[in-house]
């Protein structure tokens, strides 16, 4: 059962900071240190600062990314760099994006969900243990969720849709910005009770399932169940049982979902798939992205780059699968799984830390190229039934089987436990 509350949103003062678009970031697992660099320089301000400070020669484990970040956000709310809206409020946020060069719009709205101790929201993704305890003490310091998380639902009665157009959609947005990425994001505070009520009714009883942000939800529950034991006047109407969550709907037209590729950075040896898989040549990167995408569903292919061949995976061995999946038969279809657990695992014994991600299939190329070794194994995307399917039957993909496009900004509400 989803149980959601509206809430008192903290947000960049607009009396101090005009141009949103300087002050914003994307979510901290995606920002690598050029990216670091840039939202450093592009204000003093920049939300980059709080999710992702930077580290320091000096650093001690009193003094550190951590109590800086913390320096920063209470010397923001002091100075009113960031201030608190006075009332409540459900945050309908609106992305208009281009996505393989067509037009979509993405629309849903930001609540906190209460966290429970059976799964408040369906996980699909395995998370690692780095990022989890690097999430925790940043919470423990701010005491805050700084961003939230991304969560599918079916909206069949389209209740999203309907508030905004017979409300939000009249009146102007309360934040309006287009980011570096050329996404206009859009934000309309709704604060009528009757219409938030509406939704906590329409949402009750439904399935969540998270799309982004799985080490942010497993923090947030390892901190609830830590101020359980810490907090004298703990009770459940304390905020920090929540977590500040975007919902949007499973069946909308303005979700794309991106596939992400794995870069290995030791050698590998391709004999271990012959018999396997059926390898042919492609003429380049182009050439197998569309011979990628010729494939249905019932054909399972990767692309595989390799010592300045551009390849074509496909699986001709569909029993050998099976078998491996014989006991978690919801992963015999799904390719990521296919190739994370039974090729990169299993028959090419790759470690966890010699693999590298990247959304972008030239990336994927150049670090291969400039490393001298290795390997990248391109994917095609996994489509959000497939997501919900593994999530309902208690499977947890790979990690970064998935990027939802575009990803949330970060810096456009913060969740202040109260």
């Amino acid at each position: 059962m989803a149980n959601i509350r509206e809430f008192k949103g903290i947000h960049y003062n607009p009396d101090k900071i005009v141009g949103l678009s300087q002050v914003v970031c994307p979510p901290y697992d995606v920002i690598d240190k050029e990216e670091q660099d840039f939202y450093y320089h592009q204000s003093p301000y920049n939300f980059v600062r709080l999710i992702l400070n930077k580290e320091e020669p000096q650093d001690t484990n009193v003094n550190n990314k951590y109590s800086r970040a913390n320096i920063f956000f209470n010397d923001w709310l002091k100075s009113e760099i960031l201030t608190q809206d006075s009332q409540r409020a459900l945050y309908f946020y609106k992305q208009d994006y281009f996505c393989d060069d067509k037009e979509f719009s993405r629309l849903g709205f930001i609540a906190l969900l209460e966290l429970s101790d059976s799964e408040a929201a369906f996980p699909h993704e395995n998370t690692h243990s780095a990022p989890k305890m690097d999430r925790l003490e940043l919470t423990r310091r701010v005491k805050s969720n700084l961003s939230p998380i991304f969560t599918v639902f079916s909206d069949r009665s389209k209740i999203i849709q309907e508030i905004f157009k017979d409300d939000l959609s009249k009146r102007k947005p309360d934040f309006l910005l287009k980011d570096v990425q050329g996404v206009r994001n859009s934000i309309w505070r709704l604060t009528d009770e009757k219409k938030i009520q509406k939704i906590r009714d329409k949402t009750k009883d439904k399935q969540i399932f998270i799309a982004d942000g799985h080490h942010r939800y497993e923090v947030a529950s390892t901190y609830r169940n830590l101020m359980r034991e810490e907090d004298k006047d703990y009770s459940l109407d304390k905020t920090y049982n929540y977590i500040m969550t975007y919902f949007t709907d499973i069946g909308s037209k303005g979700l794309c979902v991106m596939p992400v590729h794995r870069i290995i950075k030791t050698e590998i040896d391709l004999n271990h798939l012959v018999g396997i898989f059926k390898i042919s040549l492609s003429n380049s990167i182009a050439d197998l992205e569309d011979r990628l995408n010729s494939f249905n569903k019932k054909h399972f292919v990767f692309g595989l780059y390799y010592r300045n061949d551009i390849l074509l995976l496909e699986l001709k061995n569909k029993k050998k699968v099976n078998d491996y999946f014989e006991n978690r038969k919801c992963f015999r279809n799904l390719e990521v799984a296919i190739l994370d657990f039974y090729v990169l695992s299993e028959l090419l014994k790759i470690k966890k830390d010699d693999i590298m991600y990247t959304k972008e299939t030239i990336r994927a190329k150049e670090v291969v190229d400039s490393n001298g070794v290795g390997a990248a194994f391109i994917l095609r995307p996994t489509n959000i039934k497939q997501v919900q399917e593994v999530a309902l039957c208690g499977e947890k993909m790979p990690p970064k089987s998935t990027y939802f496009y575009p990803k949330l900004l970060t810096g456009l509400l913060i969740h202040k436990f109260e």
